[in-house]
């Protein structure tokens, strides 16, 4: 009896690990084919060359690596620590903020006072806003 459950261990075990390890194994996806279909009814089937489009698509900007400047450059004077404006310096804040901020930094150009931010600040900070807010 021992003997049979110490066989049912060592199976639940080694099920439990070829399921776990099964799950993060990143398949190889379908290539790109191109069918071409003959004259007379036949079909040709081409692989398609990778472009490498896929390297050259640019990734939004983050909070982490681009807005947080951006704040730090020109908001957190009114928006820092202990602001009656909100406390800009967590990226939670601005996240949740971010429609609010888009519109008033990017749409009305209204803010911050004393003049809009640059065009490529701008750019970057629809994109970011754009892309879901990414930290």
């Amino acid at each position: 009896m021992i003997m049979l459950q110490r066989r049912y261990r060592i199976l639940l075990i080694l099920t439990l690990l070829t399921l776990f390890t099964s799950c993060g194994v990143k398949h190889n996806p379908v290539p790109n084919v191109h069918i071409d279909y003959d004259v007379e009814g036949g079909i040709a089937l081409e692989p398609i060359p990778d472009s490498g489009e896929d390297d050259d698509i640019a990734q939004p900007p983050t909070y982490r690596d681009t807005i947080f400047d951006i704040l730090e450059q020109n908001c957190l004077l009114c928006h820092g620590n202990g602001s009656r404006f909100g406390n800009w310096k967590k990226y939670r804040a601005v996240a949740k903020k971010s429609e609010i901020i888009y519109q008033r930094v990017v749409v009305q150009k209204n803010m911050p006072p004393g003049g809009a931010l640059s065009p490529l600040e701008l750019e970057q900070f629809e994109a970011w806003y754009q892309a879901d807010s990414p930290y």
